[in-house]
Protein backbone atom coordinates (compact mmCIF):
# COMPACT_ATOMS: atom_id res chain seq x y z
CA UNK A 1 0.00 0.00 0.00
CA UNK A 2 1.69 3.26 -0.95
CA UNK A 3 1.96 5.67 1.35
CA UNK A 4 0.98 9.05 0.99
CA UNK A 5 1.77 12.42 3.40
CA UNK A 6 -0.83 15.07 4.92
CA UNK A 7 0.04 18.76 5.65
CA UNK A 8 -1.98 20.38 8.19
CA UNK A 9 -1.69 23.89 9.76
CA UNK A 10 0.52 23.72 12.92
CA UNK A 11 1.02 27.05 14.63
CA UNK A 12 1.54 25.71 18.11
CA UNK A 13 3.89 28.29 20.44
CA UNK A 14 6.41 27.10 22.73
CA UNK A 15 4.34 27.83 25.88
CA UNK A 16 1.55 25.43 24.26
CA UNK A 17 4.44 22.24 23.89
CA UNK A 18 2.11 20.23 26.11
CA UNK A 19 -0.66 20.96 24.11
CA UNK A 20 1.50 19.76 20.54
CA UNK A 21 2.31 16.67 22.35
CA UNK A 22 -1.23 15.61 22.67
CA UNK A 23 -2.05 16.60 19.36
CA UNK A 24 0.54 14.55 18.00
CA UNK A 25 -0.04 11.44 20.02
CA UNK A 26 -4.28 11.61 18.85
CA UNK A 27 -3.19 12.04 15.56
CA UNK A 28 -0.81 8.70 15.94
CA UNK A 29 -4.23 7.04 17.49
CA UNK A 30 -5.43 7.98 14.00
CA UNK A 31 -2.99 6.50 11.76
CA UNK A 32 -0.64 9.49 11.40
CA UNK A 33 2.80 10.03 12.06
CA UNK A 34 5.14 13.28 12.32
CA UNK A 35 7.58 13.75 9.46
CA UNK A 36 8.20 17.21 9.79
CA UNK A 37 7.41 21.10 10.96
CA UNK A 38 8.07 23.52 8.60
CA UNK A 39 6.59 27.28 8.75
CA UNK A 40 3.51 26.87 9.75
CA UNK A 41 2.59 23.74 8.57
CA UNK A 42 3.61 19.92 9.72
CA UNK A 43 3.73 16.88 7.66
CA UNK A 44 2.43 13.75 8.81
CA UNK A 45 3.08 10.28 7.15
CA UNK A 46 0.62 7.22 6.97
CA UNK A 47 1.51 4.21 9.76
CA UNK A 48 -0.50 1.98 12.15
CA UNK A 49 -2.89 3.14 14.31
CA UNK A 50 -1.18 2.88 18.03
CA UNK A 51 -0.06 4.35 20.85
CA UNK A 52 2.61 6.55 21.16
CA UNK A 53 4.19 9.02 23.25
CA UNK A 54 5.30 12.23 22.08
CA UNK A 55 7.93 14.58 24.17
CA UNK A 56 8.96 18.07 23.28
CA UNK A 57 12.76 18.78 23.71
CA UNK A 58 14.84 21.79 23.96
CA UNK A 59 18.45 22.53 22.03
CA UNK A 60 19.78 26.33 21.58
CA UNK A 61 23.24 25.49 21.34
CA UNK A 62 23.31 24.20 17.71
CA UNK A 63 24.70 27.27 15.85
CA UNK A 64 27.48 27.16 19.13
CA UNK A 65 31.15 26.57 19.24
CA UNK A 66 31.09 22.54 18.68
CA UNK A 67 27.14 22.76 17.86
CA UNK A 68 27.16 19.67 15.26
CA UNK A 69 28.85 17.63 18.01
CA UNK A 70 26.49 18.68 21.01
CA UNK A 71 23.44 18.07 18.61
CA UNK A 72 24.55 14.88 17.95
CA UNK A 73 25.24 13.73 21.45
CA UNK A 74 22.13 15.21 22.52
CA UNK A 75 19.74 13.13 19.54
CA UNK A 76 21.71 9.62 20.91
CA UNK A 77 20.95 10.67 24.83
CA UNK A 78 17.24 10.27 23.77
CA UNK A 79 18.00 7.47 21.07
CA UNK A 80 19.50 5.35 23.87
CA UNK A 81 16.54 5.39 25.74
CA UNK A 82 14.25 4.08 22.53
CA UNK A 83 13.16 7.53 21.42
CA UNK A 84 12.84 8.39 18.11
CA UNK A 85 13.97 11.79 16.09
CA UNK A 86 10.82 12.98 14.37
CA UNK A 87 11.50 16.92 13.73
CA UNK A 88 12.77 20.10 14.27
CA UNK A 89 11.38 23.63 14.16
CA UNK A 90 13.87 25.92 15.32
CA UNK A 91 15.14 24.74 19.08
CA UNK A 92 12.21 22.67 19.31
CA UNK A 93 12.65 18.59 19.17
CA UNK A 94 10.36 16.52 18.56
CA UNK A 95 10.24 12.76 19.68
CA UNK A 96 7.99 9.56 19.64
CA UNK A 97 8.02 6.24 20.76
CA UNK A 98 5.86 2.93 21.63
CA UNK A 99 3.72 3.39 24.43
CA UNK A 100 2.74 5.87 26.89
CA UNK A 101 5.98 6.13 28.84
CA UNK A 102 6.79 9.79 28.89
CA UNK A 103 10.07 9.72 30.46
CA UNK A 104 12.73 12.18 29.77
CA UNK A 105 16.33 10.39 28.98
CA UNK A 106 18.69 10.41 31.55
CA UNK A 107 20.61 13.82 31.81
CA UNK A 108 17.77 15.59 29.63
CA UNK A 109 16.52 18.67 31.73
CA UNK A 110 13.05 19.69 31.98
CA UNK A 111 11.55 22.06 29.13
CA UNK A 112 10.97 24.51 32.22
CA UNK A 113 14.25 25.37 32.98
CA UNK A 114 16.98 28.25 32.19
CA UNK A 115 16.97 27.29 28.51
CA UNK A 116 13.13 27.95 28.32
CA UNK A 117 13.85 31.15 30.19
CA UNK A 118 16.25 32.01 27.27
CA UNK A 119 14.93 30.77 24.34
CA UNK A 120 11.60 31.09 24.55
CA UNK A 121 10.81 34.21 26.34
CA UNK A 122 13.01 36.23 24.70
CA UNK A 123 11.95 35.25 21.19
CA UNK A 124 8.19 35.42 21.47
CA UNK A 125 7.88 38.01 23.73
CA UNK A 126 9.94 40.29 21.89
CA UNK A 127 7.38 39.40 18.83
CA UNK A 128 5.01 40.69 20.61
CA UNK A 129 6.40 43.70 21.82
CA UNK A 130 7.76 44.71 17.78
CA UNK A 131 4.46 43.85 16.32
CA UNK A 132 2.72 46.42 19.06
CA UNK A 133 5.36 49.28 18.03
CA UNK A 134 4.45 47.99 14.13
CA UNK A 135 0.98 48.74 15.05
CA UNK A 136 1.86 51.76 16.30
CA UNK A 137 3.91 53.77 14.06
CA UNK A 138 1.28 52.44 11.56
CA UNK A 139 -0.95 53.96 13.59
CA UNK A 140 0.81 57.10 13.69
CA UNK A 141 1.28 57.57 9.74
CA UNK A 142 -1.58 55.79 8.36
CA UNK A 143 -4.51 57.29 10.66
CA UNK A 144 -3.49 60.96 10.30
CA UNK A 145 -6.13 62.88 7.68
CA UNK A 146 -3.84 65.00 5.55
CA UNK A 147 -4.49 67.09 1.89
CA UNK A 148 -2.95 64.64 -0.56
CA UNK A 149 -4.88 61.59 1.65
CA UNK A 150 -8.10 62.90 1.18
CA UNK A 151 -7.38 63.50 -2.98
CA UNK A 152 -7.62 59.67 -3.71
CA UNK A 153 -8.96 56.58 -2.88
CA UNK A 154 -5.78 55.08 -2.47
CA UNK A 155 -5.03 57.10 0.52
CA UNK A 156 -8.27 57.55 2.00
CA UNK A 157 -9.13 53.49 1.98
CA UNK A 158 -6.00 52.67 3.48
CA UNK A 159 -6.61 55.33 6.32
CA UNK A 160 -10.17 54.03 6.35
CA UNK A 161 -9.27 50.54 6.73
CA UNK A 162 -6.32 50.57 9.01
CA UNK A 163 -8.69 51.10 11.94
CA UNK A 164 -10.50 47.72 10.88
CA UNK A 165 -7.25 46.05 10.90
CA UNK A 166 -5.81 47.80 13.97
CA UNK A 167 -8.52 47.44 16.25
CA UNK A 168 -8.34 42.97 16.36
CA UNK A 169 -4.78 42.91 16.04
CA UNK A 170 -4.23 45.09 19.41
CA UNK A 171 -6.89 42.56 20.93
CA UNK A 172 -5.32 39.19 19.80
CA UNK A 173 -1.51 41.28 20.82
CA UNK A 174 -3.08 41.99 24.27
CA UNK A 175 -4.57 38.56 25.18
CA UNK A 176 -1.46 36.75 24.06
CA UNK A 177 0.76 39.66 26.58
CA UNK A 178 -1.65 38.14 29.35
CA UNK A 179 -1.06 34.87 28.32
CA UNK A 180 2.60 35.01 28.85
CA UNK A 181 3.07 36.76 31.53
CA UNK A 182 1.52 34.31 34.33
CA UNK A 183 3.88 31.80 32.29
CA UNK A 184 6.98 33.61 32.56
CA UNK A 185 6.49 33.78 36.17
CA UNK A 186 5.52 30.08 36.67
CA UNK A 187 9.09 29.85 35.12
CA UNK A 188 10.94 31.88 37.49
CA UNK A 189 9.36 30.61 40.54
CA UNK A 190 10.94 26.82 38.77
CA UNK A 191 7.15 25.88 38.64
CA UNK A 192 6.17 23.70 35.72
CA UNK A 193 4.01 25.28 32.67
CA UNK A 194 0.20 23.72 33.14
CA UNK A 195 -1.08 21.55 30.78
CA UNK A 196 -3.65 24.19 27.95
CA UNK A 197 -6.17 22.55 26.41
CA UNK A 198 -5.87 21.59 22.95
CA UNK A 199 -8.62 23.37 21.76
CA UNK A 200 -7.11 27.00 23.58
CA UNK A 201 -3.99 26.26 22.30
CA UNK A 202 -5.19 25.88 18.47
CA UNK A 203 -7.30 29.23 19.27
CA UNK A 204 -4.11 30.92 20.45
CA UNK A 205 -2.18 29.23 16.95
CA UNK A 206 -4.76 30.58 14.98
CA UNK A 207 -4.99 34.09 16.57
CA UNK A 208 -1.40 34.83 16.54
CA UNK A 209 -0.93 33.66 12.99
CA UNK A 210 -4.11 35.94 12.05
CA UNK A 211 -3.06 38.63 12.08
CA UNK A 212 -1.00 38.20 9.22
CA UNK A 213 -3.83 37.37 7.73
CA UNK A 214 -5.45 40.12 8.29
CA UNK A 215 -2.48 42.78 7.78
CA UNK A 216 -3.11 40.99 3.77
CA UNK A 217 -6.83 41.50 3.98
CA UNK A 218 -6.54 45.21 4.80
CA UNK A 219 -3.96 45.82 1.51
CA UNK A 220 -6.16 43.43 -0.78
CA UNK A 221 -9.28 45.21 0.72
CA UNK A 222 -7.74 48.37 -0.22
CA UNK A 223 -7.15 47.65 -3.39
CA UNK A 224 -10.02 46.17 -4.65
CA UNK A 225 -11.88 49.18 -2.82
CA UNK A 226 -9.55 51.14 -5.28
CA UNK A 227 -10.05 49.34 -8.07
CA UNK A 228 -14.05 48.93 -7.69
CA UNK A 229 -13.90 52.69 -7.33
CA UNK A 230 -12.74 53.04 -10.72
CA UNK A 231 -9.25 54.27 -9.83
CA UNK A 232 -7.21 53.25 -12.91
CA UNK A 233 -3.61 52.58 -11.34
CA UNK A 234 -4.98 49.92 -8.84
CA UNK A 235 -7.18 48.63 -11.82
CA UNK A 236 -4.00 47.78 -13.72
CA UNK A 237 -1.97 46.33 -10.87
CA UNK A 238 -4.52 44.03 -10.08
CA UNK A 239 -5.92 42.66 -13.70
CA UNK A 240 -2.57 41.34 -14.48
CA UNK A 241 -2.23 39.54 -11.29
CA UNK A 242 -6.09 38.27 -11.49
CA UNK A 243 -5.20 37.19 -15.01
CA UNK A 244 -2.44 35.18 -13.78
CA UNK A 245 -4.14 33.81 -10.99
CA UNK A 246 -6.51 32.01 -13.88
CA UNK A 247 -3.87 31.11 -15.84
CA UNK A 248 -2.24 29.16 -13.42
CA UNK A 249 -5.38 27.78 -12.04
CA UNK A 250 -6.27 26.58 -15.81
CA UNK A 251 -2.76 24.89 -16.30
CA UNK A 252 -2.70 22.62 -13.29
CA UNK A 253 -6.18 21.50 -13.96
CA UNK A 254 -5.11 21.01 -17.79
CA UNK A 255 -2.02 19.05 -16.21
CA UNK A 256 -3.92 16.91 -14.07
CA UNK A 257 -5.70 15.59 -17.32
CA UNK A 258 -3.85 15.94 -20.11
CA UNK A 259 -0.15 16.09 -20.80
CA UNK A 260 2.64 17.83 -20.24
CA UNK A 261 3.61 20.75 -22.45
CA UNK A 262 0.07 20.43 -24.45
CA UNK A 263 -1.30 22.99 -27.21
CA UNK A 264 -3.82 24.56 -24.76
CA UNK A 265 -1.49 25.30 -22.04
CA UNK A 266 0.12 27.24 -24.79
CA UNK A 267 -2.36 29.13 -25.65
CA UNK A 268 -3.46 29.80 -22.39
CA UNK A 269 -0.27 31.35 -22.28
CA UNK A 270 -0.22 33.33 -25.33
CA UNK A 271 -3.76 34.96 -24.76
CA UNK A 272 -3.06 36.30 -20.88
CA UNK A 273 -0.11 37.74 -22.42
CA UNK A 274 -2.24 39.13 -25.13
CA UNK A 275 -5.14 40.19 -23.08
CA UNK A 276 -2.77 42.13 -20.09
CA UNK A 277 -1.03 43.88 -23.32
CA UNK A 278 -4.40 44.97 -24.24
CA UNK A 279 -5.86 46.22 -21.08
CA UNK A 280 -2.39 48.19 -20.15
CA UNK A 281 -3.11 49.86 -24.49
CA UNK A 282 -6.79 50.77 -23.13
CA UNK A 283 -6.06 51.90 -19.83
CA UNK A 284 -4.70 55.11 -19.81
CA UNK A 285 -2.63 56.03 -16.67
CA UNK A 286 -0.95 59.09 -18.21
CA UNK A 287 -1.50 62.85 -18.90
CA UNK A 288 -5.10 63.02 -21.29
CA UNK A 289 -4.12 65.81 -23.32
CA UNK A 290 -6.43 68.83 -24.63
CA UNK A 291 -9.15 67.58 -22.12
CA UNK A 292 -10.60 69.52 -19.42
CA UNK A 293 -13.81 68.98 -17.29
CA UNK A 294 -16.82 70.98 -17.89
CA UNK A 295 -16.15 75.06 -16.70
CA UNK A 296 -14.44 77.72 -17.31
CA UNK A 297 -12.12 77.42 -13.85
CA UNK A 298 -8.91 76.28 -15.92
CA UNK A 299 -6.39 78.65 -16.03
CA UNK A 300 -4.68 79.03 -19.57
CA UNK A 301 -1.45 80.39 -20.90
CA UNK A 302 -3.37 82.67 -23.04
CA UNK A 303 -4.94 84.22 -20.16
CA UNK A 304 -1.59 85.16 -18.88
CA UNK A 305 -0.42 86.65 -22.28
CA UNK A 306 -2.42 85.89 -25.64
CA UNK A 307 0.92 85.47 -27.77
CA UNK A 308 2.11 82.69 -25.66
CA UNK A 309 1.84 79.18 -27.22
CA UNK A 310 1.92 75.96 -25.01
CA UNK A 311 4.47 73.47 -25.37
CA UNK A 312 3.38 71.28 -23.43
CA UNK A 313 -0.59 70.25 -21.75
CA UNK A 314 -1.07 67.68 -19.32
CA UNK A 315 -3.81 67.44 -17.43
CA UNK A 316 -5.20 64.28 -14.59
CA UNK A 317 -8.04 63.12 -13.10
CA UNK A 318 -8.56 61.82 -9.51
CA UNK A 319 -11.44 61.16 -7.25
CA UNK A 320 -12.16 60.36 -3.71
CA UNK A 321 -15.16 59.58 -1.41
CA UNK A 322 -14.61 62.73 0.43
CA UNK A 323 -13.40 64.97 -3.24
CA UNK A 324 -15.75 63.90 -5.92
CA UNK A 325 -13.96 65.31 -8.66
CA UNK A 326 -10.15 66.85 -8.47
CA UNK A 327 -8.72 68.09 -11.76
CA UNK A 328 -4.76 69.27 -12.43
CA UNK A 329 -4.97 71.20 -15.26
CA UNK A 330 -0.96 72.19 -16.11
CA UNK A 331 -0.19 74.52 -19.58
CA UNK A 332 3.61 74.72 -20.57
CA UNK A 333 5.15 77.53 -22.70
CA UNK A 334 8.65 77.08 -24.86
CA UNK A 335 9.90 79.75 -22.74
CA UNK A 336 9.12 77.73 -19.48
CA UNK A 337 6.02 79.59 -18.21
CA UNK A 338 3.80 77.47 -16.40
CA UNK A 339 -0.01 78.14 -15.78
CA UNK A 340 -1.63 75.42 -13.73
CA UNK A 341 -5.44 75.01 -12.20
CA UNK A 342 -6.13 72.54 -9.42
CA UNK A 343 -9.90 72.18 -8.72
CA UNK A 344 -11.51 70.22 -6.36
CA UNK A 345 -15.17 69.55 -5.99
CA UNK A 346 -16.45 68.23 -2.59
CA UNK A 347 -18.92 66.23 -1.44
CA UNK A 348 -20.20 68.43 1.26
CA UNK A 349 -20.07 71.70 2.98
CA UNK A 350 -17.94 69.73 6.38
CA UNK A 351 -15.28 68.04 3.63
CA UNK A 352 -15.10 71.60 1.70
CA UNK A 353 -14.41 73.22 4.75
CA UNK A 354 -12.04 70.83 6.40
CA UNK A 355 -10.11 70.14 3.16
CA UNK A 356 -9.55 73.81 2.53
CA UNK A 357 -8.41 73.96 6.10
CA UNK A 358 -5.80 70.98 5.04
CA UNK A 359 -4.55 72.99 2.07
CA UNK A 360 -4.14 76.61 3.76
CA UNK A 361 -2.01 74.50 6.27
CA UNK A 362 -0.02 73.00 3.00
CA UNK A 363 0.75 76.11 1.63
CA UNK A 364 2.63 77.79 5.10
CA UNK A 365 5.63 77.87 3.70
CA UNK A 366 4.51 79.27 0.36
CA UNK A 367 5.01 83.12 -0.62
CA UNK A 368 1.08 84.24 -1.23
CA UNK A 369 1.77 86.30 -4.03
CA UNK A 370 2.89 83.27 -6.16
CA UNK A 371 -0.94 81.87 -6.40
CA UNK A 372 -4.76 82.13 -6.16
CA UNK A 373 -6.73 80.19 -3.82
CA UNK A 374 -11.03 80.39 -3.83
CA UNK A 375 -13.27 78.70 -2.22
CA UNK A 376 -16.97 78.96 -3.53
CA UNK A 377 -19.90 76.49 -2.31
CA UNK A 378 -18.19 73.02 -2.62
CA UNK A 379 -15.38 74.08 -4.77
CA UNK A 380 -11.98 74.65 -4.04
CA UNK A 381 -10.05 76.53 -7.20
CA UNK A 382 -6.14 76.93 -6.90
CA UNK A 383 -3.99 78.61 -9.37
CA UNK A 384 -0.93 78.70 -9.90
CA UNK A 385 0.57 80.96 -12.28
CA UNK A 386 4.05 81.72 -13.03
CA UNK A 387 5.60 84.68 -15.53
Amino acid sequence: MKKSNQNVFWGFEPFDYRASEIYLERMSRRGKKLESVSGYLAEFSDCEPAERAYRVGIFTEEFSENGKKKREAYLNRWRKEGWEFCAQSDYLYYFCREGSDKTLPSGVRQQEDSLLRVAVWRREFYAVLVMVLILAFGLINQVRMTYLSFLTYTDFCKTSLFAVFLIPCCAIMLYHLFYYLPRRSLILKGQPLPVPSLSAARVRSILIHSMTVLFVLYVVGSLIADALSGYPRVMLTMAPLILAAGVFWLVRKRRAKGKKGSILIGLLIILAVSVTVAFVSIANLGNATDELPEGNFALHLSDLDPEMTPQRISYTHTQSPLVRQHYVYVETAEDGTVASTEYLRCAGPWSTAFLYDLVLQALDDVDPDTYTLTCEGNEIIYCEPAY
